[in-house]
């Protein structure tokens, strides 16, 4: 598998998050990820949108 980066588009930053949900595990008394969202926010510059990051080769 190639490995990527994602970069913000507007300011160049790597630091871009992405928005889930989460799931309470009663049995495992812990937060399960359920699904990953398509919209991605710059937590440098705010921007945000989905699949807004660009995604670069390493």
């Amino acid at each position: 598998m190639d490995k990527i980066e994602l970069r913000c588009p507007h300011c160049g930053s790597a630091n871009i998050f992405k928005d889930a949900a989460a799931a309470w595990d009663a049995e495992a008394q812990e937060w399960t990820l359920i699904s990953v969202h398509d919209h991605e926010t710059c937590e440098d510059c705010e921007r945000s949108g989905d699949y807004m990051a660009e995604r670069l080769s390493l």
